[in-house]
């Protein structure tokens, strides 16, 4: 794997689109026309990425880190390097998870780890179970009677689906879960 990506890059958001979309505030002039095209760790960040910064036990981290731009408060503005664009708000960290959801919008939506579509030849489904149309049901998972699953759910390999349970549209399911009405 040359690129470590799960997820497909698009173009990213400015900083006014990125303010927009959380309603924050910039600080120390910020470049509202610098582009964020994916999210990292404060650690971890380069150039192109976003951060959070919301608690001060992170000081060091903050202090060191290479962002592009930051999501944090108006109190810890100054712990940031200078070449760091900020975005100052209340609640840094849900407006990162924001942001994330809309650089990667398929990141939300589940998925099957399986290449094939429908129920997976080693999937066990009782007759009496309903699934819409678009349901992936994933190697060695059981699903049981009169389960009702919803278009655009993906039951992931092993997950047990009891008897009488209803899962809505585009609802993932964990690897080994078990399910019940009880």
């Amino acid at each position: 794997m040359t690129e470590p990506f799960f997820f497909q890059r698009g173009g990213g958001f400015t900083l006014r689109e990125v303010a927009a979309l959380v309603q924050a505030e910039p600080a120390r002039a910020a470049d509202l026309d610098r582009r964020v095209t994916s999210v990292a760790s404060l650690g971890r960040a380069g150039p192109g990425d976003l951060v959070f910064f919301d608690n001060p036990k992170y000081s060091d981290q903050a202090a060191a880190t290479d962002a592009g731009a930051c999501l944090t408060t108006a109190r810890l503005v100054e712990r940031l390097p200078k070449s760091v664009a900020v975005l100052t708000l209340r609640a840094p960290y849900p407006a990162f998870v924001a942001v994330a959801r809309a650089l990667f919008p398929e990141a939300v939506r589940p998925s099957s780890l399986f290449e094939a579509k429908g129920v997976a030849a080693s999937a066990t489904v009782h007759p009496t179970a309903r699934l819409e149309s678009g349901v992936a049901i994933d190697p060695a998972a059981v699903v049981g009677p009169r389960a009702e699953i919803g278009a655009g759910t993906v039951v992931g390999a092993g997950a047990v689906i009891g008897p009488g349970v209803r899962i809505g549209r585009d609802s993932p399911s964990e690897r080994g879960s078990r399910s019940s009405t009880r």
